[in-house]
């Protein structure tokens, strides 16, 4: 009964059946000083192989990343490199055969990680799914300007606490994309998060952002975002 494909919603499927299997490893080691909202330096790296099976026939898909990053001078301020990787395999026809990137991913509301942007999966600036190939290579620049503090704004039941903003700049370049041959993506944009706690123990963050997205440094689009993660 699938209409489109599970992890990517704006996709259509072939297919009304469908088995995937995943196995991964994962490391991280990074670190915040005090007072901090984000990890400040460190790196972390993961390696995940998958396969999916439908129609009888499998799909294997590796993917990679790592990421690294450094405080700055300023307090509380860093510079983060995302970077990953991936190919897929499997008759191309299929959309199974391809990995598929674009926007923030963020929902209206969530529970999930607010900077949804860093994920490989994700490129601001574009529709979700929008973009896709069977091999890839992807980077991220961010930087993460030092939260600004309210001391004394709201009551006990409800107080702001902290607003952080980040500014990001990415590269991805697919080769045998949807659009044939290799084509290679860009995208600005910024994300602000502001911090707040309701019935004195219960934290929630407003975030909004922003991004235009290229292509060969060509504008070919942009993107709002609004989102409340709740807890």
């Amino acid at each position: 009964g699938l209409d489109t494909l599970p992890d990517n919603q704006n996709v259509s499927s072939e297919f009304d059946e469908l088995l995937s299997a995943e196995i991964g490893l994962e490391y991280s080691n990074s670190q915040k000083s005090q007072a901090s909202v984000d990890h400040e330096k460190g790196r972390d790296w993961s390696l995940y192989l998958s396969a999916d099976h439908a129609n009888g026939e499998t799909f294997p898909k590796l993917n990679a990343s790592f990421d690294f990053g450094f405080a700055l001078p300023w307090g509380n301020s860093s510079i983060w490199l995302y970077n990953s990787a991936g190919s897929a395999s499997g008759d191309s026809a299929s959309s199974l055969a391809n990995f598929y990137f674009g926007g923030f991913h963020n929902n209206y509301v969530d529970n999930r990680a607010v900077k949804r942007y860093r994920d490989y999966e994700t490129f601001p600036g574009f529709e979700i799914d929008a973009l896709g190939g069977r091999r890839f290579f992807k980077n991220v620049l961010e930087f993460n300007a030092r939260p600004f503090r309210f001391e004394e704004v709201g009551v006990p039941s409800f107080y702001l606490s902290y607003i952080r903003p980040a500014f990001f700049a990415g590269t991805l370049i697919i080769d045998d994309s949807l659009e044939g041959g290799r084509r290679t993506y860009n995208n600005l944009g910024f994300q602000f998060d502001l911090s707040f706690t309701i019935l004195d123990h219960l934290p929630m963050t407003v975030s909004f952002g922003y991004a235009q997205g290229y292509e060969d440094w060509n504008e070919v689009g942009d993107e709002w975002m609004f989102s409340l993660k709740v807890l």
